[in-house]
Formats: C-alpha cells, structure tokens, sequence
C-alpha cells in the first residue's frame, strides 16, 4: 500500500491544490533538509 496518494495526493486535492509526489528519502535526508530550512528562516528574519 502506498501512502503517498491517499495522504499527500487526496490532501491537496482537497485544497485545490495539485502535487506530485516524486518518491520518499531517509530520516537523515529530511533532517537536513529541515535543518537548512531553519537556517534560511532564521538568516531571513535576523535583525
């Protein structure tokens, strides 16, 4: 069973919204990736 339709696909769809999901990555992946989203918000928003 895949999640990424009934989850992702029908959320968005709700919404209005289109998406595509192109595949899944590790925990590292995501971690970094949150990382550097934290990195750009906080330099995005310094004083």
């Amino acid at each position: 069973m895949s999640l990424q339709h009934p989850i992702f696909s029908v959320y968005k769809g709700m919404e209005g919204k289109r998406t595509e999901v192109l595949g899944w990555k590790d925990g590292e992946t995501a971690q970094d990736s949150i990382q550097a989203s934290h990195q750009r918000y906080l330099q995005s928003n310094a004083s």
